[in-house]
C-alpha cells in the first residue's frame, strides 16, 4: 500500500505539471515571458533530474514487486483451478475473483505509472519542436529578440542532444509504455516457467 501511494504521488506531481505545461501556448506569449518559459522548464527539468536519482530505484522495486505479485496471483490461480475438486468449485471461482481484482489493480497501477513517463515524454518533445519552429537567428543583439533567441538557442541545444525523461536503473531505461510491455513479457516468461515446472511435478507423482 505505501508502494502505491508513493507511486501515485510522484505521478500526480508530474501530471499537474503536465497539465499545466498544456495550457501554455507559446505561439500567444511575448519575449519576456518566453525567455521565463524556458528558465521554467529548466528549473523544472532539474525537478525531473532529482526525481530520477531519488526514486529510479524505488520504480524498478516497484514495478518488480508488482511483477512478482503478478505472477505469483496468476500461477496460484492455475494450480488451483487444476488440483482442486469439482465439487469445491463454487469456492475456487470466489477466489479466482478475488485473485483476478487483485491482479488488475497491479496492471493498472503499473499502467498509470508508465502511461506518466510515456506523456511527458510526447509533451516535452511537442514543446521542443514548437520552441523550434520559434527560432530566428537575428543578428541585431540589442533587442529583446535576440535575448529570446540566444536562450532559446542554448536551451534545444542542450535538451535535443540530452532529451527530459523519466528514468529508471541508471539511465538505461525510460519509464514508458516499453517499459510496461517488457515487464509484461517478463511476466508471461515467468509464468510459462511456472507452469512447466507444475506438469513435470505432476508427471513425477502420477508415477
Amino acid at each position: 500500500m505505501a508502494l502505491d501511494c508513493t507511486a501515485l504521488y510522484i505521478t500526480g506531481y508530474i501530471n499537474v505539471f503536465m497539465d499545466t505545461l498544456e495550457s501554455f501556448d507559446i505561439r500567444f506569449l511575448s519575449s519576456e515571458i518566453r525567455i521565463q518559459f524556458h528558465i521554467l522548464l529548466v528549473e523544472y527539468g532539474g525537478v525531473i533530474e532529482r526525481i530520477n536519482s531519488l526514486f529510479l530505484i524505488f520504480l524498478i522495486i516497484y514495478l518488480g514487486n508488482r511483477l512478482i505479485n503478478a505472477s505469483a496471483i496468476t500461477f496460484y490461480l492455475f494450480v488451483i483451478a487444476v488440483d482442486v475438486s469439482v465439487e469445491h468449485t463454487i469456492y475456487v471461482v470466489i477466489f479466482v475473483i478475488c485473485c483476478s481484482l487483485g491482479l488488475f489493480g497491479s496492471i493498472l497501477i503499473m499502467l498509470s505509472v508508465t502511461l506518466v513517463g510515456d506523456r511527458y515524454q510526447t509533451r516535452m518533445d511537442e514543446v521542443f519542436r514548437k520552441m523550434e519552429s520559434f527560432y530566428i537567428e537575428n543578428t541585431k543583439i540589442n533587442n529583446m529578440k535576440y535575448i529570446e533567441n540566444l536562450n532559446m538557442k542554448y536551451f534545444l541545444l542542450k535538451n535535443l542532444h540530452e532529451p527530459m525523461r523519466i528514468k529508471v536503473v541508471g539511465g538505461d531505461n525510460i519509464l514508458n509504455l516499453n517499459l510496461l510491455f517488457s515487464v509484461l513479457t517478463q511476466l508471461a516468461s515467468n509464468l510459462m516457467v511456472l507452469i512447466q515446472f507444475k506438469q513435470y511435478e505432476d508427471s513425477n507423482v502420477k508415477r
